[in-house]
């Protein structure tokens, strides 16, 4: 047998083994496409909101303007938990009552704390920056109904309310 025989094979050999790391990949791609849009009919099966934006871009969660996680909060008919992911020692006025709190630095290690990955989520923080960041960690992890609050409680009308009502 030739020598040259045995290096075309190992080119092919080659050339295989590139073949299939590139399905492997692909594979994979299609793997979390299918997820993306399984969530987004998830969310339309269950009339929730789902924005234009999160489909065309991809997007594994929505944001919500202040205005539309207050109605979104204040929806009896609705199920869903707050996550709170500011900082303990940040001093926000009128915390949201019955909401999960875990700083967004913790939340990897405690999201077994977060009841259900189903179950719609509307995400806040101090200025709406690390629940952006807490949002993409938790999609990333199989969470569903995942709603990131635009401003955070800097613009959350609920602290807005008591304001008034205290004045």
């Amino acid at each position: 047998m030739d020598v040259n025989f045995f290096q075309k094979l190992d080119r092919i050999e080659a050339s295989l083994n590139a073949l299939e790391r590139r399905l492997d990949r692909l594979e994979k791609k299609l793997d979390a496409a299918i997820e993306l849009n399984r969530g987004y009919m998830v969310k339309i099966k269950n009339n929730m909101y789902l924005s234009d934006s999160a489909i065309l871009f991809g997007m594994t969660y929505c944001d919500l303007s202040p205005e539309m996680a207050w109605d979104f909060f204040n929806n009896s008919d609705r199920d869903f938990d707050v996550l709170d992911v500011s900082r303990m020692d940040h001093e926000v006025p009128s915390r949201i009552a019955h909401s999960i709190h875990i700083p967004v630095e913790n939340l990897a290690l405690r999201m077994n704390e977060v009841r259900s990955k189903t179950r719609p989520l509307l995400v806040i923080s101090e200025d709406g920056i690390k629940s952006i960041k807490a949002c993409e960690l938790l999609a990333s992890k199989g969470y569903l109904n995942v709603y990131n609050v635009s401003g955070g409680h800097e613009f959350w009308l609920g602290h807005k309310n008591i304001a008034k009502k205290a004045a």
